[in-house]
């Protein structure tokens, strides 16, 4: 589907512009696996924090992987640690866009 926008959008010139198509649609991919992955319910199976961690990496170690996750064995989350879990994942979105689009259009940002 990102193809044919980009010939839409294009006309005449698709085929003069086709490494713009191509990195347009390579970043469209990129960044539509990304919002779908990133933020997908998950299960937990991660190890222990190292007891050297700072406060803030402690209270984003507590926070579930989703905002949306079913705490298992008993636990619950605070509204705070669900907060927290969208600030983080928020984060990797917007460096997953940046960096797409960093990539997609590099003389943009020239």
């Amino acid at each position: 589907m990102p193809t044919m926008t980009e010939y839409e959008k294009r006309k005449e010139n698709f085929m003069k512009e086709l490494d713009f198509v191509i990195a347009d649609v390579v970043m469209a991919i990129v960044a539509d696996f990304m919002l779908v992955w990133l933020p997908a319910p998950t299960v937990s199976l991660r190890p222990s924090l190292a007891s050297s961690a700072g406060p803030i990496a402690k209270f984003f170690f507590s926070c579930p992987d989703n905002a949306f996750q079913v705490a298992l064995g008993g636990a619950s989350y605070s509204l705070l640690q669900r907060i927290g879990a969208i600030a983080r994942n928020g984060a990797k979105l917007f460096v997953v866009g940046m960096t797409a689009s960093m990539v997609g259009h590099p003389f943009l940002f020239l």
